[in-house]
């Protein structure tokens, strides 16, 4: 079982936060790994995690975001500041405008099958 120490390592801040407040399902598996919640048991699920975490002690909240915060850090402003220039330099790349243009037409930024299940669309066949 991972510790706050390992656990940074392979999920995001906010999935970190979530993981120690709720803790693994029956089999041992934490129940927010890879998980998409149906839309039926989405306030049920929101329910349980709200209530379980306002049951803890404000300080031991306090204390396991601290760790998380010193293992998972932040960007910091000129690593944001880097990959925001990096990105707007790609996209006036000419292969970056075509792929961009296709994807649009393809239904991108639009409520379409293609913008629903991008990875599916996008997945090598």
């Amino acid at each position: 079982k991972a510790g706050s120490h390992e656990c940074s390592e392979f999920s995001s801040r906010t999935r970190h936060y979530e993981a120690r407040e709720n803790g693994p399902c029956a089999d041992g598996v934490p129940e927010w790994v890879n998980r998409s919640i149906p839309d039926a048991e989405l306030d049920e699920f929101v329910e349980r995690f709200a209530t379980r975490v306002a049951s803890f002690d404000r300080r031991a909240i306090a204390a396991a975001k601290e760790i998380i915060n010193q293992r998972a850090g932040l960007a910091q402003p000129a690593d944001l500041a880097a990959t925001q220039k990096k990105f707007f330099e790609a996209l006036k790349w000419p292969e970056t405008q075509a792929r961009v243009a296709s994807l649009i037409q393809r239904g991108l930024q639009q409520r379409t099958d293609f913008e629903l299940r991008l990875g599916h669309h996008l997945a090598p066949r």
